[in-house]
């Protein structure tokens, strides 16, 4: 019976060293799939063995030579070609803890069901090329509460989770030292120097930072934050080594190839500093370096870090939206600090004040991220038949509505083109529409009647959920006597000059489904001046697919910079021009303005026409609007055109929202903590930056000037004693010198009375890097150069 006994708990024994060998499933498969090794997976046993065998004399494996190098990483048939070549062997490890991330300690902040353990110094093999560290994966139940700087031995299985090599299905761990953190070497990698890229878990380009898997490491780089639209929901930010990353097409023609190399270079400078758990919705203070976050101490796009330092590792981020790539984590609360607006230490700080520009008119462009009335409930319906893309409470509604507020009485502008407004629109103001409503809150905040909104003369402009639209100040200019709001839809469009072989079924421009919005074009006229412009507010489609599937489109992504859609913003963009060419709007001068989200960088081929129809981009030199991927740019523009560009007096890029986390912006999803929303700031109130533009209009001339009336000579009073005249010691002009003619010679003799001249002169004004020439009635010898050529002062 003894035997017995001893043999059935044998057998049990044994039983259980097999299912340690199961390789737990941490999360589940984030990207559609595994090109690294699956969970749970049985590990293979070793080739003349039958179950691992452990004891306190089984030799300690080197980290290096678990993680190995090029020369000695396996690859499978998923593509991953630097996989562990002990993959699935049971190994002993001693080194010291560089990030406690156990479940259940203290450390709320630090949740990932494991610790990392590095090499000692002493220990390391000399390769570069190869890790000292290794992510040790405990499950949610630790076997051994370890701390930071511990010297510990862990035996347990090498295994592969979606890249990153751990060790798994512990057999022991204990802890050998304390405060032992000075054993290793802290890894220094510098980004500038990096050239090397691999592919993430989306097959997008990362920096290969294999050889730092697991390790302590400081980033010898100032680091900039380049992007944080996963911030609010993963609590990651992107960072990257060097001046701000711009989109490729914003200053260079679209090209695949040299997409392509700009996409490495990117990522090679670039890594995730992510918190230290792999969960949702966290606080967003939990991150190191943005405790006790608020507007007021959130980090700006811009902002930066020195000597960035923590752990390196290689994770999927909890969701398929934070992709399985190298991820810094912070080991410690407080070592690292980043500049910010409050520390007033910010290399991009927040505008301090509203914009100002010169000028008698101001016209801006505002892309105000989906503003609708009607509520995103589930079930309900727009007007015009869509589902609502705003706000999806009324708590939500009053936050989106009281940034815009800011944002539009921070403007200032007479003149602004809205861009996605919800499509529902009422000649009579009674706040049933979300034009009317923001309307109605400007007024309530600034007084009396201070904007009226245009009535595009029907209810629905366009099929599209979104529209754009305009509101104005009636003390600065009304819509122009005698004309009329016009819109440009596929109807209109086929009767273009350009069109007329167009198949607006198999290929619409403005009604259709992944079309441009339908365009509205309003002839407004300045009361001080007179004057009377046209403006075009335009929404060109997004860079989006929108559900294209066929490789052969002229409008598939060509993986050159412009994205899906090129083509049909281009055949907007010509469409555009050539109606405006028409007089749409009853008024034929040449005085317009394109404005609005064309959805397109400055290179690429829809703003590149545009330009060649005579319009010119007032966009300031290096301004951007947008932030997408990391990288800026202009999506946002105000087109003039030539009659109306010798007006332009100024112009900006109001930077308040693209450089915020949305983090700060209305919206209370995924449990978003409602404090970090401040109602009376403009900051991320869209995630559109506005442009605004201010243009000096002058009335018109009514009469040719009068003749300017014949010089008096000085009267000497009598009683006055005549001053001798000095010697002229000045060259003597002779009667033909170039640019004089001799005929306008003084015949006076000696006469002391200056020559009396009457001329034609040239006034050259040099401006915004154009001449333009006007002339006036001057006195010989007086030349005037004035800041706007469409003033023509008095020379008297």
């Amino acid at each position: 019976m003894k035997k017995v006994l001893i043999a059935c708990a044998f057998a049990v024994l044994s039983v259980n060293a097999y299912a340690n060998l199961l390789t737990p499933a941490m999360f589940a498969s984030p990207e559609g799939g595994n090109r690294y090794s699956s969970a749970p997976v049985l590990v293979p046993l070793n080739a003349n063995s039958t179950l691992p065998k452990t004891s306190p004399t089984t030799p300690v494996t080197l980290i290096s030579a678990i993680q190995g190098t090029p020369n000695t990483q396996r690859s499978n048939s998923e593509g991953a070609t630097d996989l562990s070549p002990l993959e699935g062997q049971l190994v002993k490890i001693r080194g010291i803890v560089v990030g406690d991330f156990q479940q259940g300690d203290a450390d709320v902040a630090r949740n990932l069901s494991g610790f990392y353990v590095q090499e000692e110094s002493v220990d390391e093999d000399g390769d570069t090329r190869s890790s000292e560290g290794i992510f040790v994966y405990e499950g949610h139940t630790s076997m051994t509460d370890v701390k930071l700087g511990d010297q510990v031995e862990v035996q347990g299985t090498v295994v592969e989770n979606y890249g990153e090599t751990q060790l798994a299905s512990l057999l022991s761990v204990e802890v050998l030292n304390a405060n032992r953190l000075s054993a290793v070497t802290v890894a220094t990698i510098d980004l500038l120097a990096n050239n090397g890229v691999s592919r993430n878990g989306s097959e997008g380009y990362q920096a290969d930072l294999e050889a730092y898997e697991g390790m302590l490491v400081e980033f010898a780089n100032t680091l900039t934050i380049s992007e944080q639209y996963q911030l609010d929901r993963f609590n990651e930010i992107q960072l990257y080594a060097g001046p701000r990353p711009r989109a490729f097409s914003q200053y260079n023609t679209p090209d695949a190839t040299a997409v392509d190399t700009h996409l490495k270079t990117l990522a090679a400078r670039s890594v995730v500093y992510d918190d230290g758990m792999n969960e949702q919705n966290a606080e967003i203070g939990l991150l190191d370096g943005f405790a006790s976050y608020s507007e007021a101490s959130a980090k700006r796009l811009g902002d930066q870090v020195e000597r960035l330092t923590g752990v390196l590792d290689y994770k999927w981020g909890g969701n398929n939206a934070a992709v399985t790539t190298w991820r810094l984590r912070s080991v410690r609360n407080g070592d690292n600090s980043f500049t910010s607006n409050q520390a007033n230490n910010s290399p991009n700080a927040r505008p301090a004040f509203a914009p100002a520009v010169s000028g008698n008119l101001k016209v801006a462009s505002f892309n105000v991220l989906n503003f609708f009335k009607t509520l995103a409930a589930a079930g309900v319906s727009t007007a015009a038949g869509h589902a609502p893309r705003g706000a999806d409470s009324a708590a939500e509604f009053a936050r989106q509505k009281n940034k815009l507020v800011q944002g539009l009485v921070g403007l200032n502008a007479d003149v602004v083109g809205l861009i996605e407004l919800e499509n529902d629109f009422d000649q009579t103001n009674d706040n049933s529409t979300a034009l009317e409503l923001l309307v109605s809150e400007l007024n309530s905040f600034l007084g009396g009647h201070t904007y009226d909104y245009v009535y595009p003369g029907t209810r629905f402009v366009g099929s599209d959920a979104i529209a754009v639209g305009f509101i104005f100040k009636p003390a600065v200019v009304s819509v122009a006597a005698g004309t009329k709001p016009a819109l440009l839809n596929d109807t209109v469009a086929a009767s273009l000059e350009g069109f007329s072989g167009h198949d607006f079924v198999a290929n619409p421009v403005f009604d259709g489904v992944a079309s441009n919005r339908v365009s509205l074009a309003v002839s407004f006229a300045h009361l001080a001046s007179g004057q009377v412009l046209t403006i075009a507010a335009n929404h060109f489609k997004s860079k989006g697919r929108s559900g294209l599937t066929d490789l052969h489109s002229p409008d598939y992504d060509k993986s050159d910079g412009a994205g899906f859609w090129n083509q049909r913003r281009l055949q907007a963009a010509r469409a555009v021009a050539a109606w405006l060419d028409t007089a749409p709007t009853g008024v034929a001068g040449q005085e317009r303005i394109i404005l609005g989200d064309l959805n397109s960088y400055a290179m690429e081929d829809p703003i590149q026409y545009l330009l060649s129809q005579g319009y010119h981009n007032a966009d300031p030199v290096g301004a951007y609007s947008y932030v997408f991927d990391g990288q800026v740019g202009t999506l946002d523009y105000m087109l003039v055109s030539d009659a109306l560009s010798s007006t332009l007096e100024e112009s900006l890029i109001w930077n308040i929202n693209a450089d915020e986390a949305d983090a700060l912006d209305y919206n209370l999803d995924f449990g978003r903590s409602p404090t970090y929303f401040n109602a009376a700031s403009p900051l991320r109130s869209s995630d559109h930056d506005p442009v605004l533009v201010g243009f000096q209009l002058e009335p018109s001339p009514t009469a040719t000037p009068s003749p300017m009336p014949p010089p008096v000579d000085p009267v000497t009073p009598a009683s006055a004693t005549p001053t001798p005249e000095a010697p002229s010691t000045s060259t003597p002009v002779p009667a033909t010198e170039a640019g004089i003619d001799s005929g306008s010679q003084s015949k006076g003799g000696g006469s002391s009375s200056p020559a009396l001249l009457i001329l034609l002169t040239c006034l050259l004004c040099l401006r915004k890097g154009r001449f333009f020439v006007r002339y006036c009635p001057g006195r010989f010898g007086r030349f005037w150069f004035g800041r706007r050529a469409s003033v023509c002062p008095a020379l008297f």
